[in-house]
């Protein structure tokens, strides 16, 4: 009888001291910080934890996946803009048993790149444009130096556009008969889209 109360004694010593250990571990504070205050479409987020107290964490990006790892790499879809991207950090404690989450909304410049215009065998003088029903800058459109090369090349009118979809229109006189359209056109960031407007 005496030895069965010496067990008992020892596994409620043994018990008790695995409680108080959980009950004194300290409460983890989640957080973590990005390598920039503001991105643009395309652009790489790095996350990196920064919590305390805590033993493991866990990432949730935007794109619903999560990581375990105390800094991420993200990268972020060209033809987004303007929005912001939610990324949630659970900061956990060694036994499991306390944990901490932070949510942030980061913000997320649209990505920009650049549409230029042409003509190929006519000229095209005050040459009306608009974009996605906003009207831009008029052209005029020297169809002698053909198609151009790359974006921003001299003697082409080029505008800069943010990344998606978007539809072009354009309407001019020639002297002679009136000519209209309508394309459209997804822009990437730091991308290069050539029109032409015959």
């Amino acid at each position: 009888m005496k030895n069965i109360l010496i067990l008992l004694l020892a596994v409620l010593f043994v018990t008790c001291k695995k409680e108080s250990e959980i009950v004194t571990e300290s409460l983890p504070v989640a957080n973590f910080t990005t390598d920039k205050a503001e991105y643009d479409a395309g652009d790489v987020m790095i996350l990196t934890n920064t919590s305390s107290n805590a033993d493991n964490v866990r990432f949730t990006l935007p794109n619903g996946t999560t990581s375990r790892d105390a800094s991420v790499s993200y990268s972020i879809d060209p033809l987004i803009g303007n929005v912001n991207l939610i990324v949630k950090l659970e900061a956990i404690s060694k036994s499991g048993a306390k944990s901490d989450y932070i949510i942030k909304g980061i913000h997320i410049n649209p990505g920009k790149g650049i549409l230029t215009l042409y003509s190929s065998f006519r000229q095209a003088n005050n040459v009306q444009i608009s974009i996605d029903g906003n009207a831009v800058a008029n052209a005029n459109l020297d169809y002698t130096l053909g198609m151009p090369s790359s974006c921003n090349q001299s003697g082409y009118s080029s505008y800069t556009v943010v990344a998606g979809v978007h539809s072009l229109y354009y309407s001019y006189y020639s002297g002679t008969q009136y000519f209209y359209g309508t394309k459209s056109f997804t822009m990437t960031t730091g991308g290069c889209e050539i029109i032409n407007c015959n």
